[in-house]
């Protein structure tokens, strides 16, 4: 049956569900601190204003309407606590000096517009964007996050999981386990069952690995390839090519602590993640910034060439997604002959990333479920574990504690093959 579809969708389902029943708890002391910390919060996202700025909102002293009024004021918020986005986007284009991030619209008919993303919010520089920013992450966690953890301190929670979105990719609710805000203390929140342990293994640059194979495929060779199979760190491979020096000496002056060189794999990083999916350089200014890098749009372009130069194949490739979208009118559909996942009405960025992404999920999937019918039924270190959490790119595994040692590499094991499996031509590892 090779790597047949609907097969291995019917197993991941499967190993998700008892995933799931298995569950996770949460640390009562723990949970304790982070609404103490939420409440906090609340009073302390004001701390981007002024002091008249505070003052001048007159907020209530219940702080279920502190955000509200305090974004009234601002006129972010209209007097009935709807969001006026119109005013909001106004600012981001301010912020951003006209040449805002726009949203992508699946639909080729409908006009891109500014877009009010979180992130972009937090890496406007503008206090009343990164307040709103703040605020709804805060938002967030207090009504989606902590009545969850609330009840996994007194019974197991069941994280739910839609096995199949358009990307091929998985989804989780109730809660989300996959995009856990980032606000300190969530996290923490989880724990082991008492005599567990919480054992995880995630894929080393997986995408980067699909996508060296998908350019090997496609072009019978790539720089990307050749730089993995030979060992060499990919961001440092990277730095390398903005720095103009060999991959030796960058590795050398990043090891005895070089800033240029640790700059460079900075940027490096930035690049990695987000050139391969079809970003320009115009949007890499403000996606720098949630890298902690800040660049100008001429430095963006420079570090665009020089990605390029490192790594030619990928305008071949680039070229070659622009040819399928032009084909289609603006949407193609595309077939992944290894996996057999067909995927419909496919824009350019969708196209750049899909290839690569794909298989990074369907490798996922696959190993979800080995791990989990290793852990019920299978013979080795693995058996007796409980597989709860996939996080795209990640298994999470509570292990009895005299089996975690072993039970680790094993995971990392199945994991490891299961991609090599779709990535045969680059070597891959978790």
């Amino acid at each position: 049956t090779g790597y047949s579809i609907l097969p291995s969708q019917v197993r991941a389902a499967w190993g998700l569900h008892l995933m799931s029943c298995w569950g996770v708890r949460t640390d009562p002391s723990r949970v304790r601190a982070l609404a103490a910390k939420i409440e906090k919060h609340l009073h302390g996202a004001m701390n981007g204003m002024t002091e008249a700025q505070i003052a001048d909102l007159e907020l209530p002293k219940d702080l279920h309407d502190v955000a509200r009024a305090g974004l009234i004021k601002l006129g972010i918020y209209r007097p009935v606590g709807s969001q006026n986005k119109a005013a909001v986007q106004a600012m981001v284009e301010a912020a951003y000096n006209d040449n805002p991030p726009m949203t992508q619209p699946k639909n080729p008919d409908t006009a891109p517009q500014t877009s009010t993303a979180r992130e972009y919010l937090e890496e406007s520089g503008d206090p009343r964007l990164e307040f709103l920013a703040t605020i709804g992450e805060i938002q967030n966690v207090r009504s989606s996050y902590l009545p969850q953890l609330v009840r996994g301190t007194t019974e197991v929670i069941n994280p739910r999981y839609t096995v199949i979105k358009e990307t091929c990719r998985t989804s989780s609710s109730g809660p989300s386990i996959q995009k856990v805000p980032r606000l300190g203390g969530v996290r923490d929140a989880f724990r082991a069952r008492d005599g567990w342990l919480y054992i995880g293994s995630d894929y080393h640059v997986a995408e980067m690995c699909s996508l060296a194979q998908v350019l090997v495929e496609t072009f019978g060779s790539s720089a990307m390839a050749d730089a993995i199979n030979d060992g060499r760190e990919l961001h440092l491979e990277t730095a390398a090519g903005i720095l103009g020096w060999s991959y030796d000496r960058t590795m050398t002056e990043y090891k005895a602590g070089n800033k240029m060189a640790k700059r460079a794999r900075q940027l490096a990083k930035v690049a990695n993640f987000g050139f391969p999916g079809g970003m320009s350089a115009k949007t890499m200014v403000p996606y720098a910034k949630g890298y902690g890098v800040i660049i100008t749009p001429q430095e963006a372009i420079e570090l665009h060439e020089a990605w390029l130069n490192r790594y030619p194949e990928m305008a071949m490739y680039f070229e070659a997604i622009s040819e399928m979208v032009d084909a289609g009118g603006g949407r193609f559909t595309y077939h992944c002959p290894v996996t057999e996942f067909v995927r419909g009405g496919v824009g350019y960025t969708e196209g750049c990333n899909h290839p690569f992404q794909l298989r990074v999920a369907v490798a996922t999937k696959r190993a979800t479920y080995r791990a989990v019918k290793l852990s019920y039924i299978g013979d080795g270190p693995l058996r007796g574990c409980r597989p709860w959490g996939m996080i795209h790119d990640e298994l999470i595994v509570s292990a009895p504690r005299a089996k975690a040692v072993a039970a680790a590499p094993r995971l990392a094991e199945v994991m490891t093959e299961e991609l090599q499996a779709l990535c045969p031509d680059v070597r891959v590892s978790a």
